[in-house]
């Protein structure tokens, strides 16, 4: 009698434990759902999906630079020497490498080759819609970034998938990665640079964000030409 009190009173605790489990699983969801819905609002204030998905990457980049160090920018606009504009959407600077990423904010399952000049997001019932293939879109990025900073070594690109998406069909490429793995992806690198080469780079990647030798209106005018006026 006595050892089925005891294994009663073990199986009151252990429903009473899953219990609490499920209630902070849910609680944690909700809150987590409510922030989420309330960065959406604040970004979506600035325009469009694609800046949305620059603003949450830069979110988690924030959180990454307080625990880990670093610095990170948004929206970097680049120029070369035949007067052709890139942007890149949000660079991550610190210890780990200066990395330089590509944030795509789509829905759907992603499909897509290394070399091909575009890749598809797969709807129900038979949809898809193509949009440029971000591998490509970093590689103009590391040659504008490269020729802006000559002295920058170990840049690397990333392409983050802001969720929800499915990425399953894109496993064998390297650098693809989903918002909610960016951190993880920055843990598994290696310390490469000391801190005041980390500082050094800062600097000089913040006095060109101060001081850009154009105006927002040329970049602009430039858009315009290049993917409006066809």
């Amino acid at each position: 009698m006595k050892d089925i009190t005891i294994d009663l009173s073990l199986l009151f605790l252990i429903l009473l434990l899953i219990v609490l489990l499920i209630i902070f699983v849910l609680t944690h969801q909700k809150v987590e759902e409510k922030i989420y819905k309330a960065k959406a609002k604040k970004a979506k204030d600035y325009g469009g999906k694609g800046i949305l998905g620059e603003f949450l990457v830069k979110d988690v980049l924030d959180d990454i630079c307080f625990y880990k160090g670093g610095y990170n920018y948004q929206g970097l606009k680049l120029e070369d020497e035949y007067g052709n504009w890139t942007e890149i959407d949000n660079i991550y600077i610190s210890a780990y490498g200066v990395f330089l990423i590509e944030t795509k904010y789509v829905a759907g399952r992603i499909t897509g080759e290394p070399t091909a000049k575009n890749w598809k997001q797969h709807f129900g019932k038979g949809k898809s819609k193509e949009f440029r293939n971000p591998l490509i879109q970093n590689k103009r990025h590391i040659t504008f970034f490269q020729r802006v900073f000559p002295d920058v070594f170990n840049v690397t690109p990333l392409v983050v998938f802001v969720d929800p998406v499915n990425i399953k069909d894109l496993p064998y490429m390297n650098g693809v990665i989903k918002l909610c793995k960016l951190e993880n992806y920055i843990d598994s690198c290696k310390r490469i640079y000391r801190d005041s080469k980390v500082e050094e780079i800062n600097r000089e990647v913040k006095q060109f964000v101060d001081n850009p030798p154009f105006t927002h209106e040329e970049y602009a005018s430039w858009v315009r030409e290049t993917y409006y006026s066809k």
